[in-house]
């Protein structure tokens, strides 16, 4: 049988997304853990559909609480490798382009606020 290429690709954007999902969901559990506000955006927050094998999660912290910023890169790598990650600052960003990025994240991963 001869399958749509439409779903092909969305298959495996599916199993791209749910392969990563769990050390995600357990890099923000422990980010929370320790006082970090962060939140997904990009493809990874827009849902499997934008999620694809050469993507990467997209992370912004709204705050770091009391670490530093290279505590909370490691953190993010401990849980979340060897996934590729972009970890971006909000204080590096400015409240405009913050805002803009929060409001394309679905609710789902603004949960840490």
């Amino acid at each position: 049988m001869i399958r749509p290429l439409a779903e092909l690709v969305a298959e495996r954007r599916l199993a791209s997304y749910e392969a990563v999902r769990p050390q995600v969901d357990a890099c923000m559990a422990s980010l929370a853990a320790v006082g970090v506000r962060a939140v997904t955006v990009g493809s990874y927050a827009r849902g499997p559909s934008s999620f694809g094998d050469g993507s990467d999660v997209d992370i912004l912290v709204l705050d770091a609480g009391e670490l530093t910023e290279c505590e909370v890169y490691a953190r993010i790598v401990e849980t979340i490798h060897p996934t590729p990650v972009d970890l971006m600052f909000a204080t590096e960003l400015g409240q405009k382009k913050t805002a803009n990025m929060i409001s394309l994240s679905r609710p789902y991963h603004l949960n840490h606020l």
